[in-house]
């Protein structure tokens, strides 16, 4: 079983033995199951994204606005820093996503993946909040 905690900001997860054992202060905060995942495959297109782009040290911003056939629609840009009310969410490879705090309320659980069946390869969301899904998949509804 793992735990999700937060560092200033930044979301990990470790196995319950491990966090158990953690000191627990104004920096360190348990965040219950509050989590964007990024699989292994995903982590890949990222990395490999952000070469393409010219961007080190950055990540990509995963977000949501109104519009689109279902209601609402997922977002995506390279930046190359966190704005300071990001939560931020990293890969056990480095890939990193930034999620501001009103798409995150929509995308909390989501598991950001990679669908090698899509031509290019594409991002794909698997969120468990959203009710309804447009055929392309970028967009949804609550």
């Amino acid at each position: 079983m793992f735990r999700v905690f937060s560092v200033w900001g930044r979301h990990t997860a470790c196995p319950s033995r491990v966090f158990d054992a953690l000191p627990f202060n104004s920096w360190l905060r348990y965040t219950g199951e509050d989590m964007i995942d990024i699989t292994e495959a995903a982590s890949r297109l990222i990395h490999s994204g952000m070469r393409q782009e010219g961007i080190e040290g950055g990540g990509l911003r995963v977000g949501v606005k109104a519009g689109g056939c279902s209601g609402l629609s997922y977002v995506f840009k390279w930046e190359q820093t966190p704005t300071p009310d990001d939560e931020i969410f990293s890969s056990d490879t480095g890939a990193t996503i930034y999620v501001d705090p009103k798409s995150f309320k929509y995308l909390d659980g989501t598991i950001l993946d990679c669908d090698p069946n899509m031509l290019g390869q594409s991002l794909i969301l698997r969120n468990p909040n959203a009710k309804s899904e447009c055929g392309c998949g970028l967009s949804f509804g609550v």
